[in-house]
């Protein structure tokens, strides 16, 4: 008889349980929390520090463009051709200084889901 086996309304049970046995189907995987939207999330790495943020210089956020960017989001967005980051508030962007964004065009190209940092190199 295979243990945790039902035979004639008993379920048999031998030894100690093994933990393992209770996460076997809940695994993680980072590549479906990131990607949900695989086809239009990208991953962008930071060459300058966010420290209003606390985000390191080579920090990895993943962009999602198919994501309708909601309130207190954080977005890349295009201002004046190039892009930068900003805060969603009422409507209206915000750079991290909290400073209203009065760049002439500026349109949200993605919304910032998740950041990969790295605290300590091999």
């Amino acid at each position: 008889m295979k243990k945790g086996s039902v035979a004639d309304g008993l379920v048999f049970h031998a030894g100690f349980p093994n933990a393992g046995e209770d996460q076997a189907e809940m695994r993680m995987s980072l590549d479906a929390m990131v990607f949900r939207h695989r086809l239009s999330t990208y991953l962008w790495k930071l060459e300058q520090a966010i420290p209003e943020l606390g985000w390191q210089p080579g920090s990895v956020v993943a962009v999602d463009r198919a994501l309708e960017p909601k309130q207190g989001d954080l977005v890349v967005a295009v201002a004046d051709e190039d892009f930068v980051l900003r805060k969603l508030h009422k409507g209206k962007l915000y750079d991290m200084s909290g400073d209203n964004d009065q760049s002439e065009t500026v349109s949200i190209w993605g919304v910032i889901t998740h950041v990969l940092m790295e605290y300590r190199s091999a």
